[in-house]
């Protein structure tokens, strides 16, 4: 399990990397449409775990090195320009 990077109180919270993204956002990185991604979480074949939380678990997030250890990570952003 990886480790948060250490902080401090004063540490601003946007300059901790994000741990998460959106359930929408792993989707598409997957190649899946809308539709056949809720219908693989429901099924149980998303390829990686979800975070549910809020009400009714409708808020849903996916780990991004769990994305990354499967697919590898994104190329930085001015790499792809």
């Amino acid at each position: 399990m990886s480790r948060l990077p250490s902080t401090t109180p004063a540490t601003p919270i946007s300059s901790i990397p994000k741990q998460t993204c959106s359930f929408e956002i792993a989707a598409r990185r997957f190649g899946y449409g809308k539709n056949s991604a809720y219908a693989a979480l429901r099924a149980g074949t998303f390829p990686v775990p979800v975070i549910r939380s809020g009400p009714q678990g409708r808020v849903i997030r996916v780990p991004i090195k769990a994305i990354d250890d499967i697919l590898g990570p994104l190329p930085p952003a001015s790499a792809t320009a």
